[in-house]
């Protein structure tokens, strides 16, 4: 049966789960299987963009070969939790800070490397201009989106919960939640005037091809989230050590800053 006109004006919520979980169950197969010479790092997505392009300037910084593998915050504490072998991990602060009281990172090893914001992004035939300073034009904005997608798991989503919530717009979102790929997947606007949004980091919003960034969710709204890095309890604690020291480097503040970031 045919979807009604007010059902097809509503907006579905795609909570980005699927892929996420692949890559956290990925990751200790990789990182378990590196070469004895190989720096284990296992690194929160938001990093990606500023890590990969200077992993070879990290090696030789380091002096031995990187295995980064990236995930979730949370994904990735599961794999820590279940002592999955690694050097040293980039997480959200409270993550980091949850793992070195169960011993799993060293304790007084973690330091902030980074701030990130979220921030939207649209793809399709999205109105011109869209206003995301003020609350009426943000609703109108997610509210006549096709879909409205962000990662349940992942670190955006309490600003993401704490804007709908202070827009009084969740309970209309709710209900309508489905299951897709990470943030990278491309969208699935289907039809003249219709578009998806996408609200994410903004470091993870930056390499997404096809999506127009509009720019962060309003300050009012935004939780604060920190990138932070600890040596990990059972790794080599001389190339952690190394690794972290290249983070400090200008070389890597440029690449953070080109990815969105800020230090």
């Amino acid at each position: 049966m045919p979807h009604s006109p007010s059902l097809m004006a509503k907006s579905t919520v795609v909570l980005l789960l699927a892929t996420a979980y692949a890559v956290a169950q990925d990751a200790p197969a990789r990182i378990a299987n590196a070469k004895p010479n190989e720096v284990r790092v296992l690194a929160s997505t938001g990093l990606k963009a500023s890590l990969d392009p200077v992993k070879a300037a990290a090696e030789r910084a380091v002096g031995r070969p990187l295995v980064i593998e990236y995930g979730a915050s949370k994904n990735l504490q599961v794999q820590i939790e279940g002592d999955a072998p690694f050097e040293a991990t980039i997480l959200t602060r409270d993550v980091i800070d949850a793992m070195i009281a169960k011993g799993k990172v060293v304790a007084g090893s973690a330091s902030d490397i980074g701030h990130v914001v979220v921030s939207f992004a649209v793809k399709g035939e999205s109105p011109k201009s869209p206003d995301i300073k003020t609350g009426p034009g943000i609703k109108a904005l997610l509210l006549g989106a096709r879909q409205v997608r962000w990662l349940e798991i992942g670190a955006s989503a309490p600003t993401v919960n704490k804007m709908l919530d202070g827009l009084g717009i969740a309970r209309a979102l709710d209900g309508k939640a489905a299951t897709d790929n990470v943030s990278q997947a491309a969208p699935q606007v289907a039809g003249a005037g219709e578009y998806e949004v996408l609200l994410n980091l903004n470091s993870e919003l930056h390499p997404v091809n096809g999506w127009t960034i509009l720019g962060m969710v309003p300050k009012a709204y935004q939780v604060p989230i920190v990138e932070s890095v600890g040596i990990g309890a059972k790794g080599d604690p001389a190339a952690a050590k190394s690794f972290i020291a290249f983070l400090r480097t200008p070389e890597f503040e440029k690449s953070l800053i080109a990815s969105g970031m800020t230090r």
